[in-house]
Formats: structure tokens, C-alpha cells, sequence
């Protein structure tokens, strides 16, 4: 007794030095003293032992998330990735919370002759007496908030993940064998003990679903179900990692580009064989221009499940910017096969396609790409290039026209236009030409702060080489509002247009030091080269 007093006493001494160093003393300590009466309790003290030496390094989750799968303890981790993202939660009121619901929880089981009438007590305390509910997928605005544990105990709230994090917490403080399960874009629990074994739907109060149900909502093939990538049962530490992953995919989609690559890359780096993290690690590097980092990662993922239409399409995708034209269209063909309803993979099987050479083919994807999707800009936009490359001049137009009618503020499609009237002199099309400056300027002028709508009208002046004033004009205000690639692209493009080149030179090397992961990098690097070109001539005569 006395060897273990002095070393808790040496573990607190060594806790409050710690905690003055972080500056967070007392919440810290209010955390440490719980952690250390769970350990004096707990019949698992080595792995709250564990779980305590990981808050004292900069970044305790992904220390946490190293642990062996018998020193994790799920609710420790659920809390630890939720105060990231909620810094004010309270780890005494979290962990308070949850005890006490288990001490009644299983006051409710006690009298349950076997597992469903368990589970189904379960699900009365969880869904009818707790009243908590499954989130409202629109609001968007609380999806983070309902995927965290903390919270959703807070809210009384969750989508699918959120709710099943609680489902299993609770399952281990009173010691039912429930496990987590996956499929794409949902999640849900299980009761598993030996033969004994039904799944347990969150969104619809605990009800049970079969994996057939499953796999013909998710459209899962009987591959991918046997192979293990979906609906098998998993451990903490993976139900850990997909709590990683969406809040990745929500940062993501919210431009908090660097919190979604840390996420996902943390998930990536405790499990190796989840395809969906090496698929979104992928994309993200294909969003950010980095195509041998997007092939090498997406490859990874389609090797893991080749099943995936996702991961082909975007591999595809990569690969033809990669310039790996006949390897992009086996991927193309293969993302087109596993999910014939995507517009977006026809389209880009037809890219792929007509760089290959293979032109009815490609009219072919591009035709169904647009009948699949006829609102899609993007469609419209990619059969025009195709038509244009074809010398169907007035079809392209009319496709130019169909993407800019469905999006106006979609510039690829207008730039293209402009190209198209351009170099072709279409001159029955010169009020599409003003019709689409028009459209911008009024976009400007309702909304006065946002660069975008003065950059695309600037790169169309551009594309048109008729008014190079109004075009560095509009570059230079959309640089003061945003100081992003595209436009430190634009004042490069304009001012060597205008045979300014050590201005030109300038905001080229600003682009390429400031903007490391942008898609204009390559293009910025084939100007400088050009300009340096320019000026050794200048200089050797």
C-alpha cells in the first residue's frame, strides 16, 4: 500500500509540473483527478495508466490513438478527440453523465431473460426515457456537434455515428458485447457474442436491420462484404478512426483544408487497411494539384477496395492530370461499371477517351454524361472542349452556352467560350460574348466583396485579348479582397501580356512561394521559364 501511495504521489507531482507548463491548470487537474480515481477503481489499471501518460505531449490523440487495442479506453478517446474541436468540455461532467446513465442502465437490464430483451431495454432507456434522437440530416450546421460524444450527450442528439459512439460506451460500462459496424456513410451497432448476433439501427430507435438489408440500401457488392471493408464488426480503436474521418470530411467541405489532412491522415496512420482514408488523403491531394501524391494514395485505396467507385473515378481523374492516359482509362471504365448513375465519371471517362484517340467512344460518355446529369456545367462544359476539339464549332458553342445557362458564375465554361470566339472569330456569337461580361459585372456589382466574380471576369477579358486594362483592373481588386493563387496567377499573365516581365517575374515567384499546394504551380513555373527566356534575350542583346 505504501509503494503504490508513493507513486501516485510522484504521478501527482509530475501532473502539476506538467500542468504549469501548458498554462491549463486547473481543468487539467480536475481531468488528471478523475483519470486517477478511475485508476484506483478500474479493474483495467494498466491501460488507465496508459491512457494518463498520453496527455503529456503536444498532441495527446494521436499519442492516445497508438495505444494497443487493450489499453484503449473508448470513452477516454471519444472525449479526448471532442476537446479539439469543443475546447470548453468538461471531462468530470462528461464522464459524471455517462456513469450515472450505466448505473441506471443496467438497473433497467437487470430483469432481461437474454440479449434482445437486453438490447431492447437498451434501446427503451437510450431512444424513450433519455430521449435521444437522431439528428435531422439537413442541418448541416450541427453536424459536427452531433458526430462528437461530448456533445450529442449535451444536445441529446447525433446522426448515426454520434449515436452509436454513445451506444458503445454505454455497452462497455455494463459489459454487453456490442460492437460498431460501417457501411458507406452510415454506421450502426451490433450485438456479437458467439453464435448470437443481430445488427441494432440508430436512426430508427435500436430497430434490427439484416446485412442484406445493409448491403442492398448501400449498395454493397457480396465482394466487398466478404473481404471485410464493410459490416464486419470493429474494434475501439477503429470505431475511433471513423470518428476521425467524418470530422475530416466535414472540415473539408468547410475549407479547413489542414484540420481535414491531419484528421485523415491520422486515420490512415493507425489503420492501414481503411480504404475511405487513403481515398479521402487522395482526393484531397488531387484538389491541391499534388498528382503523384493523389495517384500514389488513391492506388492505395483501389487496391484495398476495388469495389469502390469513388476511389476509381478519382483515380482516373489523377491519373489522366498525371498524364497516364491509357492506365486512367481502365480506372474510368472500372468507376463506370461499378456505378453507371455518375455523370461525372462518364464525363471524365470521355476526357480520357478523346486524349487516347478513341473519338467515338468519347462522344459517346460525353452524350450520356450529359443525359444523365443535364443540369451539370461541368458536362456541358466537357463535351463543349470535346466538340471544340472536333471542329464542331457551333455545337460547342451551344454546349458552352448550356453549362453557363446552368451555373453563371461556373468561369471554366465561359473561359472557354471566350477562347472558342477568340481564335475562331464566331462573330454570329458576339452577343454571347456580352451577354456573358454582362452577367459578371452584374454578379460584381451584387456582390462587391467577393473576388471570384472579378477574377472570372478578368481570366474572360483575358482569354478574349480584348480589353487588357479592365482585365488588370479587375485582377488588382480581386488581389486586394483575397490574395489567392488565381489571382496572383492573373496579375502574372497580365503584366507579361503587357511585356512587364520583371513585374511578371514577381508575382510568378510570389505564386510558386505562397501557394506550395495550388493547381496554377505547374503553369506558374512554364511562365517563369518563359520569361526568364524573355529577359536572358534582352540581356544578350
Amino acid at each position: 500500500m505504501r509503494v503504490r501511495r508513493t507513486r501516485y504521489r510522484t504521478l501527482s507531482s509530475f501532473i502539476r509540473g506538467s500542468l504549469r507548463a501548458l498554462n491549463a491548470r486547473r481543468d487539467w487537474r480536475r481531468l488528471s483527478s478523475r483519470v486517477r480515481r478511475s485508476f484506483r477503481h478500474d479493474d483495467d489499471q494498466k491501460a488507465v495508466h496508459h491512457s494518463l501518460n498520453s496527455f503529456w505531449i503536444d498532441d495527446p490523440v494521436s499519442q492516445y490513438l497508438q495505444r494497443s487495442p487493450d489499453q484503449l479506453d473508448l470513452s477516454l478517446g471519444l472525449f479526448l478527440l471532442s476537446r479539439e474541436s469543443y475546447p470548453a468540455d468538461s471531462y468530470e461532467l462528461y464522464r459524471d453523465a455517462l456513469r450515472k446513465m450505466a448505473v441506471d442502465l443496467k438497473l433497467a437490464i437487470s430483469k432481461a431473460r437474454n440479449a434482445r430483451e437486453r438490447v431492447q431495454c437498451m434501446n427503451d432507456f437510450i431512444f424513450g426515457k433519455q430521449s435521444f434522437q437522431a439528428s435531422d440530416a439537413r442541418d448541416t450546421e450541427s453536424l459536427l456537434a452531433h458526430l462528437l460524444l461530448p456533445e450529442v450527450l449535451r444536445r441529446k442528439q447525433g446522426h448515426c455515428l454520434g449515436l452509436s459512439c454513445l451506444y458503445l460506451v454505454l455497452a462497455r460500462l455494463i459489459k454487453l458485447p456490442i460492437v460498431g459496424v460501417a457501411a458507406p456513410g452510415h454506421f450502426f451497432c451490433r450485438y456479437e457474442q458467439g453464435e448470437e448476433r443481430f445488427n441494432i439501427e440508430m436512426t430508427l430507435k435500436g430497430i434490427e436491420w439484416s446485412d442484406s438489408t445493409y448491403a442492398e440500401r448501400y449498395g454493397l457488392s457480396d465482394e466487398a462484404v466478404q473481404k471485410g471493408i464493410y459490416l464486419r464488426s470493429l474494434g475501439d480503436l477503429e470505431v475511433l478512426v471513423e470518428v476521425l474521418n467524418n470530422r475530416g470530411n466535414y472540415f473539408w467541405k468547410r475549407g479547413r483544408q489542414d484540420e481535414a489532412a491531419r484528421d485523415i491522415g491520422r486515420a490512415t496512420k493507425v489503420s492501414k487497411d481503411f480504404a475511405r482514408g487513403y481515398a479521402g488523403k487522395g482526393f484531397m491531394a488531387l484538389c491541391r494539384g499534388q498528382m503523384a501524391t493523389a495517384v500514389l494514395e488513391l492506388g492505395r485505396a483501389a487496391e484495398i477496395d476495388p469495389w469502390s467507385a469513388r476511389a476509381m473515378l478519382h483515380l482516373g481523374e489523377a491519373l489522366l492530370e498525371f498524364g497516364k492516359v491509357d492506365r486512367a482509362v481502365a480506372a474510368l471504365k472500372q468507376a463506370v461499371n461499378l456505378d453507371g448513375d455518375q455523370s461525372f465519371a462518364w464525363s471524365m471517362l470521355g476526357r480520357a477517351l478523346s486524349q487516347q484517340g478513341n473519338l467515338d467512344a468519347a462522344q459517346d460518355a460525353h452524350e450520356q454524361a450529359v443525359s444523365l446529369e443535364p443540369d451539370s456545367c461541368l458536362a456541358w462544359n466537357n463535351y463543349g472542349v470535346f466538340l471544340a476539339s472536333r471542329q464542331d464549332l457551333e455545337a460547342a458553342v451551344n454546349a458552352f452556352i448550356q453549362a453557363i445557362e446552368r451555373s453563371p458564375d461556373f468561369p471554366t465554361a465561359a473561359v472557354n467560350l471566350a477562347k472558342l470566339y477568340n481564335h475562331n472569330l464566331l462573330v454570329d456569337f458576339e452577343w454571347v460574348i456580352q451577354e456573358t461580361i454582362d452577367g459578371y459585372e452584374q454578379q460584381i456589382k451584387r456582390k462587391p466583396a467577393d473576388n471570384r466574380s472579378y477574377l472570372c471576369l478578368s481570366r474572360f477579358y483575358y482569354e478574349l485579348a480584348s480589353n487588357d486594362e479592365r482585365a488588370l483592373a479587375l485582377a488588382e481588386k480581386a488581389w486586394a479582397l483575397c490574395q489567392d493563387a488565381g489571382s496572383c496567377e492573373m496579375l502574372a499573365l497580365l503584366t507579361f501580356r503587357r511585356q512587364e516581365y520583371a513585374l511578371s517575374r514577381n508575382w510568378a515567384v510570389q505564386g510558386l512561394s505562397r501557394f506550395p499546394a495550388a493547381r496554377t504551380r505547374r503553369r506558374l513555373r512554364s511562365l517563369l521559364t518563359r520569361i526568364d527566356q524573355l529577359m536572358q534575350l534582352v540581356y544578350d542583346h
